[in-house]
């Protein structure tokens, strides 16, 4: 036993040193200011809200039912309580806010080194923490205020305490477990709604196991039933993509989103096309290889919620890698699985296990990607974002010179909500005569033309607005962006 002990020690060391590493890692990796992306605007605009004693879904972006792509009226309330502590210390200070996300991806990888003490080796399991922590994917998301990475790290405490708690236990101990359970599967759907799987995964294991559904699980979700009830009577509409998903479903799109989807997947090995789906597709058959055997033996929460959420994902009509992000830790743990029981390869003299060359290979194929993004100037020059100066400018214009009651169309209404309090909402350009309706609808008195991080112009908004040269009138122009006072509605 005494042996044991140091043994432990060491492993615990090891392991905080990566995560000291990590933690380095990120942050001379960090990114000055925010990009464009628009999410993150809304989630602070909530938080503030909650801080202010302001209604909560008063945000001031105005949702345009045409552009339900654009985001939703109301985002879920739970990553937006989770910004209050830093929000309430530090403002709108995007390092501060980075470091709080950042600080949950930390929390993850804790939590992945925990949950599989009992499948995985102390040196798989380090390898796992350093797969997912190094990814190139995960260190581009650590850039955004956003939910992906508080939603990993419950989505992954929640599922690891499923798999490790039994709840077959009677008396007071099954409530306390109970209690616990509903409250972090509720937190999970409260940051976002895909939280939901977990309920149909647990319910499906359940089944698998015991060809019945247990009473710990029946109280479990109906504790959760009665948390999200709440949650919907205090935050009412906050249904997140729920309401763009009605609004913008189309049967005859899901094959093309099904194989953009299945793509992103691929994703997890770095941006060059052939090497990423080389690797994807070699470490698929390993993977699926370790799926089938823990199924066989017994099936676990684990395997039904990655099930859940795969078919979940590429049925959304939306696509994009940040989706896929809580299945990527179990890919690499099944990968690992399957490579940790292989014998060694000998060569002459020479003993390497799978594991360590397969480690080799993937770090080799990170630091190819990381190389290809110095070269690239990807952390040498300044990016386009919120915090640039033509940007700050506008913001000062947008907040100095219109009416506290004006009304802005723009397509990154979140953010120029959030920086100039006034009302904003995305628009549509290809069909001018609707355009026009919906300016009269909203009362809309300025329109902004934008070329942002070198992307494409907003689909027929140059037209609209050579066509209608008298009833816009330019009144600001700072690099990408000019601002049109509409004169004429």
């Amino acid at each position: 036993m005494n042996t044991l002990v140091p043994t432990c020690r060491r492993e615990y060391l090891s392991f905080f040193i990566l995560l000291g590493v990590l933690a380095l890692f990120y942050a001379v990796t960090f990114l000055p200011g925010h990009d464009w992306g628009d999410d993150f605007a809304l989630y602070i605009q909530h938080a503030h809200n909650l801080l202010s004693g302001i209604p909560y879904h008063d945000t001031h972006y105005l949702f345009n039912p045409e552009m339900p792509k654009i985001g939703p009226p109301a985002y879920p309330p739970g990553f937006p309580v989770l910004l209050l502590p830093v929000y309430s210390l530090f403002g709108l200070s995007w390092m501060a806010m980075k470091w709080w996300v950042t600080s949950f991806l930390l929390l993850a990888l804790l939590t992945l080194y925990w949950m599989f003490a009992k499948q995985l080796t102390f040196a798989s399991r380090l390898s796992l923490v350093a797969l997912v922590g190094f990814n190139g994917v995960f260190v581009q998301v650590k850039e955004e205020i956003i939910s992906d990475l508080p939603f990993l790290f419950f989505v992954l405490l929640t599922v690891g305490l499923l798999q490790r708690q039994s709840l077959s236990s009677a008396g007071k101990d099954l409530w306390v477990k109970a209690v616990l359970h509903a409250l972090l599967i509720d937190v999970c759907y409260a940051i976002r709604l895909a939280g939901i799987v977990l309920v149909p995964a647990l319910l499906w294991r359940d089944w698998l196991q015991h060809r019945s559904i247990t009473q710990s699980t029946r109280l479990t979700l109906f504790l959760f039933c009665l948390l999200a009830f709440m949650q919907h009577l205090v935050f009412s509409g906050g249904g997140g993509y729920l309401t763009s998903l009605f609004l913008d479903f189309r049967l005859a799109q899901l094959p093309v989103k099904l194989f953009h989807n299945l793509n992103y997947f691929t994703l997890i090995w770095g941006d060059d096309k052939w090497v990423r789906i080389l690797l994807f597709l070699l470490s698929v058959p390993p993977v699926f290889l370790a799926l089938h055997r823990q199924w066989k033996k017994e099936v676990t929460i684990v395997e039904t919620f990655c099930i859940g959420y795969f078919f979940l994902i590429l049925l959304w009509p939306y696509t994009g890698v940040r989706f896929a992000l809580p299945l990527f830790p179990f890919y690499f743990y099944y990968l690992l699985t399957t490579l940790q029981a292989l014998p060694p390869i000998r060569f002459h003299n020479l003993v390497v296990s799978v594991s360590a060359l397969f480690l080799g290979t993937a770090f080799f194929v990170y630091a190819l990607h990381y190389q290809q993004r110095f070269q690239e100037g990807y952390w040498s020059v300044e990016r386009d974002g919120v915090h640039h100066s033509y940007a700050q400018e506008l913001f000062r214009f947008i907040g100095e010179e219109t009416a506290q009651d004006a009304v802005i169309l723009f397509n990154k209404p979140r953010i120029l909500a959030l920086m100039t309090g006034r009302s904003a909402s995305a628009f549509s350009a290809q069909q001018p005569e609707r355009l026009w309706e919906y300016i009269q609808k909203v009362q809309a008195g300025y329109l902004i033309d934008a070329f942002l991080e070198g992307g494409p112009p907003t689909p027929g908004l140059q037209s609209f607005i050579a066509n209608n040269p008298d009833r816009l009138q330019a009144v600001f122009a700072r690099g990408p962006v000019v601002v049109y006072r509409i004169l004429s509605p």
